[in-house]
């Protein structure tokens, strides 16, 4: 009986989600907006069960996917430069924003940080998944907006740790951030330095592959490869 009721409240949240997509796209509007809305609609009207719940999973992950093709390390060890100035500007427009917002309303200074926080940080993932809907990955903005979620990314998780220490503890938890900011920094540091070891040793091997050495496996024509070699060299 629970999978017979499972498997009705899954059917119809898909027809509702279908047809509201159908509608989202006859108005020319971001689909993952769309979807937002109609399941905290139907989410007060059916549980949510185990299948309802992997199946949300797996929809992160293929957004999360999605994202990730529509980004290049290439572009993250190209542009560093530009994510740090474009993140700052970003940091210093909207943080204070949502600062100001808290004080306004009365907010205590947990509360006032939170808002802050939600003010300031953007979702990747429905970000790149509208780019995507809207068809505006070829545009000249795309590439600044990428930027800008790269970093606000890296500043959240050493705010998150802020965050947390100081609920949990009731004070800033210093050596946490420390190692949440240093955590993150070394990931993205070993990340550029393996994309750039990486099209070195892409670009090597393919000089060597040009060349025949890779590719034929006669030890006699590694030999005459190698004396080619230092004849030209004595030259």
């Amino acid at each position: 009986m629970i999978v017979n009721e499972s498997v009705l409240s899954l059917g119809i949240s898909l027809i509702a989600l279908f047809f509201a997509g159908f509608l989202a796209t006859k108005v020319n509007q971001s689909l993952t907006a769309v979807f937002i809305v109609v399941g905290m609609i139907l989410q007060n009207f059916f549980p949510v069960t185990i299948i309802t719940e992997f199946i949300a999973t797996l929809g992160i992950i293929f957004m999360l996917f999605m994202f990730g093709l529509e980004f290049s390390i290439g572009s993250l060890v190209d542009n560093q430069r530009k994510i740090f100035v474009n993140g700052i500007y970003d940091l210093l427009f909207n943080f204070p924003f949502g600062m100001l917002l808290g004080w306004i309303l009365g907010y205590d200074l947990i509360q006032t940080l939170l808002l802050a926080g939600i003010v300031y940080v953007t979702s990747s993932v429905i970000v790149a998944k509208s780019i995507i809907d809207l068809k505006r990955s070829a545009n000249p903005e795309t590439e600044y907006i990428l930027n800008v979620l790269i970093f606000e990314d890296m500043f959240i998780a050493a705010f998150l740790a802020c965050i947390v220490g100081i609920v949990n503890y009731g004070h800033l938890d210093a050596m946490g951030m420390l190692f949440v900011i240093l955590k993150t920094a070394g990931f993205f540091f070993i990340l550029c330095h393996a994309f750039q070891d990486g099209k070195k040793i892409y670009r090597q091997g393919h000089r060597y592959r040009t060349y025949g050495i890779v590719c034929n496996p006669d030890p006699f024509y590694y030999r005459s490869f190698c004396r080619r070699c230092i004849s030209l060299r004595t030259l």
